[in-house]
């Protein structure tokens, strides 16, 4: 019996590594001619192909045949998000003169919050995304976000506490204890679709998904924010192997976030001010 020769053509190798630079772009070869909706080409991995096929011919009638494709992905950097910033409500009924030291007026929320109704509660949570990952040559930047008070704590013309004077002023006091936690979170809905553990890789440690580091003042487990001041503070950091993907700092317990008011501040009404969260591209 004769038996025919079978003939492969293998398709050529995907180049990832030299391909992707910075994971911002990928290359492609063959497939130039395929058009988006708008027009433009359609960005692949693959090279070598024949209108998106590899020609084998091989010949099975004998025994089998086989035949070799490729298969490829690529990633582009996403965005550094500041997806969500926590309020404090301290309660509106606190006794007049009573107590210096004032807790959260309620729990929060966990951080799983899907709501399709519109009326779940969302959790007190600053919640940040770092989808810009690292270039080959491993240049990556952390980021850090800040808070300060953008006016007194105001009702009408009355202020608590005086711009400037550090003595006479509450302090907002936000816990260095609360672990932050790696989460999903789905910008366009704003929900936090997935509530993880930290992702790591010693292999390639720029690619470690290490928890960012909240801050504290002095040898307490509490980080003070004066009101007197727009200065901003410092209140998490993430160097170049952490904080990647999304974390969140979820003040959920009452007594995570303090509000310090003095005797000699404190005067009949409810009275509110704006925090201003900042989140940079770098450190510390």
């Amino acid at each position: 019996m004769k038996f025919t020769k079978t003939s492969l053509l293998f398709s050529t190798a995907i180049l990832l590594g030299s391909a992707l630079t910075g994971l911002t772009g990928v290359a492609q070869a063959a497939d130039q001619a395929l058009l988006d909706k708008d027009g433009n080409p359609i960005s692949g991995v693959s090279s070598g192909q024949e209108n998106g096929a590899e020609v084998i011919n091989g010949d099975a009638t004998a025994g089998s045949a086989a035949g070799e494709s490729t298969v490829g992905i690529g990633f582009r950097a996403g965005n550094l998000t500041l997806n969500q910033v926590p309020n404090f409500d301290f309660g509106g009924e606190n006794d007049f003169m009573a107590q210096t030291d004032f807790t959260l007026f309620n729990e929060g929320a966990e951080l799983n919050y899907t709501d399709d109704s519109g009326t779940a509660p969302r959790p007190r949570a600053l919640i940040v995304t770092d989808a810009r990952g690292a270039d080959d040559s491993g240049a990556t930047n952390g980021w850090k976000v800040s808070v300060n008070f953008k006016t007194l704590l105001t009702k009408g013309d009355t202020t608590l506490g005086e711009a400037g004077d550090a003595t006479a002023a509450p302090i907002l006091q936000l816990s260095s204890a609360v672990e932050p936690t790696p989460v999903t979170f789905d910008t366009a809905n704003h929900d936090t679709i997935a509530v993880g553990t930290t992702v790591t890789d010693s292999g390639s440690p720029l690619y470690t998904a290490a928890a960012p580091v909240l801050q504290k003042t002095g040898v307490t487990d509490f980080l003070d924010v004066p009101s007197n001041t727009t200065d901003p503070t410092t209140v998490v950091t993430a160097n170049a192997t952490q904080g990647l993907r999304g974390w969140a700092v979820n003040y959920k317990a009452k007594d995570s976030v303090h509000l310090q008011v003095p005797i000699e501040q404190q005067y009949i009404g409810v009275f509110t001010a704006k925090l201003n969260w900042t989140l940079g591209n770098a450190p510390a």
